[in-house]
């Protein structure tokens, strides 16, 4: 967004809720370019009619709520939670000698939560009982907390999204990224495999 989009933006606020008063024009558009500058205007736009549309309060939104609005579009997409579980129970059917191929196929969502293919193998080798009522309430748990850091995560401000960087949310967020990256473990557990057996 420029500034003559947030002054846009802020003039209609203005026209549409007479209670929004601002007291220095220029610095509240700095303030709101400070949060909504890295979108571009028509997203926040839509935001803006989302809100609209749905507010029952006839208060002006803050920064906040209208990238909240921004964000729904993707939470739709979200896989659910029962389907996540679904995922990894059909990977499990394999992982007993392909854990690694089935680990790569899940998507990374569900990769962050399984953690690693090992893991994948761990619980093939466990009674149905036990993985279905045990493992899956563990599963389902930090699939949820997953998907919350990850919305969270989101809706931060790219600047401070970029600083957390490698150690943040998105250090592994593609299926390549994960896919190298436990090709390193496998052979560094190979290599380490060797050295003992010499």
């Amino acid at each position: 967004m420029t500034e003559k989009d947030m002054g846009v933006l802020l003039a209609t606020m203005a026209t549409l809720y007479p209670n929004y008063k601002v007291a220095n024009k220029d610095a509240a558009i700095k303030a709101w370019l400070t949060v909504l500058g890295e979108y571009d205007p028509q997203s926040v736009q839509m935001a803006f009619n989302a809100y609209l549309v749905a507010d029952t309060t006839g208060f002006a939104p803050s920064p906040g709520q209208l990238i909240a609005k921004m964000h729904i579009a993707s939470d739709y997409n979200q896989i659910g939670e029962q389907a996540a579980w679904a995922m990894v129970l059909k990977a499990l059917r394999n992982s007993g000698y392909n854990s690694i191929e089935e680990f790569e196929k899940l998507p990374p969502i569900i990769q962050k939560v399984v953690g690693h293919p090992a893991n994948l193998k761990e619980l093939c080798m466990m009674e149905t009982a036990t993985v279905n009522s045990v493992e899956k309430s563990h599963f389902l748990k930090s699939y949820r907390e997953q998907v919350k850091l990850g919305k969270d995560f989101a809706k931060l401000p790219k600047e401070l999204r970029e600083s957390i960087g490698t150690g943040g949310y998105n250090a592994i967020s593609s299926r390549t990224e994960v896919r190298n990256h436990n090709r390193r473990i496998s052979q560094t557990c190979s290599k380490g495999s060797q050295l003992h057996q010499g």
